[in-house]
């Protein structure tokens, strides 16, 4: 695969080449995502030393759940998206926040069926 800038053209340039795996592919994926997301970001993006920073000093418990979130989002082939804007003033301090409206159900015969979509926006936050 190739590795895209992480950017919001890129994670949409990622999800198109990902969406077009066959399932078992796409489930490959899905699984490394879930099992180290910050393994896979680092092999699928092309990140600046500042993102690369921010990423190695995120809390544990947060890259397991963007890792489960964004798993469950792509082994499902849902809309993820990122916005990331630039700073406008001096003195942030940045945060990532993922929101989404994914609804996980199972039917009467117990077979999971995952709708919704993931954001991840990058925001910034007065110091």
């Amino acid at each position: 695969m190739s590795r895209s800038a992480f950017s919001p053209s890129g994670v949409q340039q990622k999800l198109t080449e990902l969406y077009l795996l066959t399932n078992a592919q796409l489930i490959q994926q899905a699984d490394s995502i879930q099992i180290d997301f910050k393994s896979w970001i680092v092999a699928n993006f092309d990140l600046s030393v500042s993102q690369s920073d921010y990423l190695a000093q995120m809390d544990p418990n947060t890259i397991k759940d963007y890792g489960y979130q964004t798993s469950l989002a792509v082994r499902n082939r849902l809309p993820v998206t990122l916005v990331y804007p630039q700073p406008t003033q001096p003195g942030y301090a940045k945060w990532s926040v993922m929101n989404n409206n994914l609804i996980i159900s199972a039917n009467g015969s117990g077979s999971q069926t995952v709708t919704g979509s993931l954001n991840f926006t990058m925001e910034y936050r007065p110091v």
